[in-house]
């Protein structure tokens, strides 16, 4: 099975996947909710300003990112595509 993972590029969010990515590399799969009993951000408490200029970068990023995400995706074909919450452009793959 062929995995594609994708992330932002910041330390943060590419160390957020590898987890995950260790775990289907050893055929070990679960969901983030079953192993930590939460969901990732119910942790934070964020204003709606805060969301909207961090949602506002990440867009951009992500943009930036989104052609050439789905190029790989199209040319090495994986079965799983696999990105952080915040790569919305990574969906597309």
């Amino acid at each position: 099975m062929r995995f594609l993972f994708s992330t932002l590029p910041g330390l943060r969010h590419f160390f957020s996947i590898v987890p995950l990515a260790w775990a289907a590399r050893a055929e070990v799969f679960r969901t983030m909710q079953a192993r930590t009993g939460a969901f990732p951000f119910a942790q934070g408490n964020f204003s709606t300003d805060m969301l909207t200029a961090v949602s506002g970068v990440f867009a951009e990023i992500s943009d930036r990112m989104a052609d050439r995400t789905v190029e790989v995706a199209r040319s090495w074909q994986p079965d799983v595509v696999v990105h952080t919450p915040m790569a919305g452009g990574n969906a597309a793959a």
